[in-house]
């Protein structure tokens, strides 16, 4: 099933004319939210991506794509090993010598050792900055591991998701649904019953049964805590 579709089915669930583009636009909307609130949860395989950044001699900031939403970990090409991940308060905790990092970017000769996150770009980009010490090989390229928006995915491509996931997800939608119309009690009801569901497939698929959604602490909606129920139904 495709987002498109999925959302297609919950505006006509709920008896909408769908071919009303506002309204399809709407529905889009929730099946995405959704759909981000799973992947996010489980950081699901099917959503790791990767991108190889060319080191330009006196440059030590780099744009990720667009589509990147989280910076998991950034390897050295040449050597294959992993750099470490530091703040600017802890390379001065270090006593560091910070004059690389801040003044004079990494050139031809230095060998990266260290990343951090440098912030977002005007488009959004996610950035890192990269720390080196001078050394006698030249590297030409790292590659850096992330987990992709699945906003980036096309409306029409498959959700990278097992069966069951996209079943518990209608809940999630309706909760969005009845949020949107201001019912928070059914809102409320709705997105609890998801994250309960969320919480055991986690569980089973992942290994992490206390991941669940984030749909109702974004809107201050109280979790009941009851146990979950079985994840079977939507």
């Amino acid at each position: 099933m495709t987002i498109l579709q999925l959302a297609e089915e919950m505006g006509l669930e709920f008896g909408e004319e769908i071919s009303d583009l506002d309204i399809r636009d709407q529905f889009v909307q929730f099946a995405q939210e959704v759909i981000d609130d799973i992947i996010m949860s489980g950081r699901w395989a099917h959503q790791n991506t990767r991108h190889v950044v060319t080191l330009v001699d006196a440059t030590y900031i780099y744009d990720m794509p667009v589509t990147m939403s989280e910076i998991v970990e950034v390897r050295h090409d040449a050597n294959h090993k992993r750099l470490a991940l530091v703040s600017i308060q802890q390379l001065v905790r270090r006593g560091e010598d910070l004059y690389p990092v801040l003044v004079t970017p990494p050139g031809p000769l230095d060998v990266p050792t260290a990343w951090y996150p440098y912030g977002a770009s005007a488009s959004g980009a996610l950035q890192i900055a990269v720390w080196g010490v001078p050394g006698g090989v030249q590297t030409d390229t790292l590659t850096v591991f992330g987990l992709k928006r699945p906003a980036a995915l096309a409306l029409t491509d498959e959700i990278p998701l097992p069966e069951e996931f996209i079943t518990i997800s209608r809940s999630g939608i309706r909760g969005l649904v009845r949020y949107n119309e201001n019912n928070l009690e059914a809102a409320t009801l709705m997105l609890n019953r998801f994250d309960q569901k969320l919480q055991l497939l986690n569980g089973r698929f992942t290994g992490a049964p206390r991941a669940g959604s984030q749909l109702m602490s974004k809107r201050g909606l109280q979790s009941t805590q009851q146990a979950p129920a079985a994840p079977g139904g939507d």
